[in-house]
């Protein structure tokens, strides 16, 4: 039932998508041979279309995740329709990624190696409401969100979360920082997420910060403070390096870091659908080490824009 269900949800955003003003219907992949095996890492199917310049959707489903039979959207990250009123307002209403300030949630996920700690176990899609408010210098904007709280226990429909973010451009710098209250068991996780960026022609590197105060299950309290930083830079048109380092530290309880980098290709020319990747990275947990060589293949296959 849950997979016709699905079905029939892909059959209709599709439909809605070829009738719309704009479109684009793409599957995409990552594979890689590592250390472990050979491994499908990403599999996964998109619709982002628009009927006007004001109502637009856009859908994001894993093909290679497993569908939980109490939740039919657990292998989505995103579905929502989006309104856009003017150019100082725009409303989305769905499943919706969180407002969290990482730049390394902020990127795609098949473009992502390796999570930090804190971002790796965070549900950072939720049903929800956003509410975005622009401002007329076309270089600042303001986000907030009611959302389901991503730490709700199964069965339950009450706990929620907020969340409110600025987001900057100012030239090569970008900024992306929020504040997050949400709902656990009879208390709240609050968290403060500070991600900076700096752009320039072949270079570019951010800082996330995140620090987060919240209860545990003896009825005390943890704080938790994550880092996660990375530098990419492009050698040549067809060939870039990056590097990315994270630490995590769950007061009297976790202290972990991740670590690692590696080479990307572009063998088709001024073409970023397809992708070579040779990384290797190190996540370690307590002083316990686990290396991941990897060698593979990143691709989008557009089914149907225009």
């Amino acid at each position: 039932m849950v997979r016709k269900c699905l079905s029939i949800a892909f059959v209709c955003l599709v439909s809605i998508a070829a009738a719309a003003g704009n479109v684009d219907v793409r599957l995409e992949s990552r594979m890689s041979l590592m250390n472990t095996g050979f491994k499908v890492e990403r599999l996964s199917f998109a619709v982002d279309g628009s009927f006007n310049d004001k109502f637009s959707v856009s859908f994001f489903q894993h093909l290679n995740k497993t569908i939980e039979k109490d939740d039919v959207l657990s292998a989505t990250d995103w579905v929502y329709i989006k309104f856009t009123p003017n150019e100082s307002w725009a409303f989305k209403f769905g499943k919706i990624p969180l407002a969290v300030g990482s730049w390394e949630f902020d990127k795609a996920p098949i473009d992502v190696y390796f999570y930090s700690d804190y971002i790796d176990v965070y549900k950072a899609f939720q049903p929800g409401f956003s509410a975005q408010f622009n401002f007329p210098n076309g270089k600042d904007a303001i986000e907030f969100q009611a959302t389901k709280s991503p730490l709700t226990e199964q069965g339950r429909h009450d706990m929620f979360g907020f969340h409110l973010m600025w987001k900057g451009n100012h030239g090569p710098f970008n900024f992306i920082w929020s504040a997050n209250v949400e709902k656990y068991d009879r208390a709240n996780r609050i968290s403060a997420c500070l991600g900076s960026k700096v752009t320039l022609s072949r270079f570019s590197a951010y800082l996330d910060l995140i620090g987060g105060h919240y209860p545990v299950f003896d009825g005390g309290k943890m704080n938790v403070w994550s880092v996660c930083t990375r530098a990419d830079f492009l050698l040549f048109d067809w060939m870039s390096v990056g590097a990315k380092f994270t630490y995590e530290n769950q007061t009297g309880l976790y202290r972990g870091y991740r670590y690692g980098g590696g080479l990307e290709f572009f063998p088709i020319k001024k073409d970023r659908d397809f992708r070579l990747h040779l990384q290797a990275y190190d996540l370690r947990a307590d002083n316990e080490s686990n290396f991941i060589g990897s060698v593979g293949v990143k691709w989008n296959f557009h089914i149907y824009r225009k």
